[in-house]
């Protein structure tokens, strides 16, 4: 338990680090780019927020972690389904880790037991 209390809490921080590294690039754009970006920064607010009040298990924080820009990725994989303008946040973080889950499933020898 306290090994994914750490997990969760280094997600949490990562999450909110991506989160101020694309607001501080949203403030560098002009009018008319914000608005092209209205609903990529939203669903992005979203999502910080539903991060920083979900703990998820030792393997998919764990997997969210090693892979990284989890805002960018989840909205892209979103994107990529026809998903956004929809009410998706819960389903885009499970497409995702679900994704997360095949790419670990398709590595050969990798070990698969949590720690």
């Amino acid at each position: 338990m306290k090994n994914q209390t750490i997990l969760n809490e280094k997600l949490r921080e990562m999450v909110q680090q991506e989160q101020e590294t694309f607001r501080k690039s949203v403030l560098e754009k002009n009018t008319e780019e914000i608005y092209s970006m209205a609903q990529e920064i939203a669903m992005k607010e979203e999502l910080a927020a539903f991060f920083s009040n979900t703990e998820f298990s030792i393997k998919a924080a764990g997997a969210m972690l090693k892979a990284g820009n989890v805002l960018q990725n989840i909205y892209t994989e979103a994107e990529s389904q026809g998903m956004i303008g929809e009410n998706i946040l819960i389903h885009a973080v499970a497409v995702y880790q679900e994704s997360l889950a095949r790419a670990e499933r398709s590595q050969p020898g990798r070990e698969r037991r949590e720690r």
